[in-house]
């Protein structure tokens, strides 16, 4: 019964290297070189209506 436990639990983590296979995703980090929204602190640096509201 142990060995079938065993062999039940590798062979659960033997099925799951798809996520593992899929780097797709991370390899695709088209998303954290485009940091343009974020280097458009422009709305931040404009805090003037703010400033004027107070």
């Amino acid at each position: 019964p142990v060995d079938d436990v065993v062999k039940a639990e590798v062979t659960e983590k033997a099925e799951k290297p798809a996520k593992a296979e899929k780097p797709a995703k991370a390899e695709k980090p088209a998303k954290a070189e485009k940091p343009a929204k974020a280097e458009k602190p422009a709305k931040a640096e404009k805090p003037t209506k703010a400033e004027k509201s107070e």
